[in-house]
């Protein structure tokens, strides 16, 4: 049987945890790897689409490689401010 002051200390540290997450996984972790993934999906999905869709005018391809270029910015600032508790 637990004793009240044991209860009391089980109570406080289960008070401490931020529910929803796996016991183990910090947020940065969870960044790291997430970040990881959506890096290689990107590149990958920014690679492949070009090919999928007929030649273009150079200026319309110069265009589209500069916004791939910057647009993975915005969720990966995202994940980073979500790790360091910022959203």
């Amino acid at each position: 049987m637990l004793s009240y002051r044991r209860l009391y200390c089980l109570a406080a540290i289960a008070a401490t945890e931020a529910p929803g997450y796996a016991a183990g996984m910090s947020r940065p972790t969870i960044a790291t790897l997430s970040g990881l993934l959506f890096i290689a999906t990107y590149i990958v999905a920014a690679i492949t689409l070009p090919d999928l869709v007929p030649r273009l005018h150079w200026t319309l391809e110069a265009l589209y490689w500069c916004v791939a270029g910057i647009v993975w910015v915005f969720p990966v600032r995202w994940l980073m401010l979500w790790s360091v508790h910022k959203r």
